[in-house]
């Protein structure tokens, strides 16, 4: 099988009907996956939803079931030292958080599937937004 590696700007816009760029994703999810394609995330990925998560409107246990919902999207992996390191020194701009998609991406020798324009900026030869990503994985 092969992997993706999905950030939180993806799977946030999954779990929430009425963010921007939901339906693409969503169509996008529903193609991917019968494609035989996995969805993955590093291991930071639970606090990085729920942080966005927690600063949303709801309940508590509707926040329970956005950051269950968001889980149950990618299977988590932790990304090798190394490989932080090198993401984390290419490139000022990006938080540790967006380091570590894109260092599990280089891991793995895939792209990150992500709406977030500093990883978009930093790393355009491994990441690739939800209008591009059909050309990317599905060709």
């Amino acid at each position: 099988m092969n992997l993706v590696v999905r950030d939180a700007s993806v799977a946030l816009r999954a779990v929430y009907p009425n963010e921007e760029g939901h339906e693409d994703v969503i169509a996008r999810l529903g193609e991917v996956v019968p494609a035989g394609i996995e969805p993955v995330a590093p291991d930071v990925f639970p606090y990085e939803v729920g942080i966005s998560i927690r600063r949303g409107s709801g309940t508590g246990a509707e926040r329970v079931t956005l950051m269950l919902d968001a889980l149950q999207l990618v299977r988590l992996i932790r990304p090798s030292i190394e490989a932080l390191g090198r993401a984390q020194a290419s490139s000022a701009k990006l938080t540790f958080y967006d380091a570590a998609y894109v260092a599990l991406a280089e891991d793995l020798g895939t792209i990150v599937w992500t709406e977030d324009q500093a990883i978009l900026k930093a790393a355009p030869g491994v990441a690739s937004d939800t209008r591009s990503i059909r050309q990317r994985l599905l060709v």
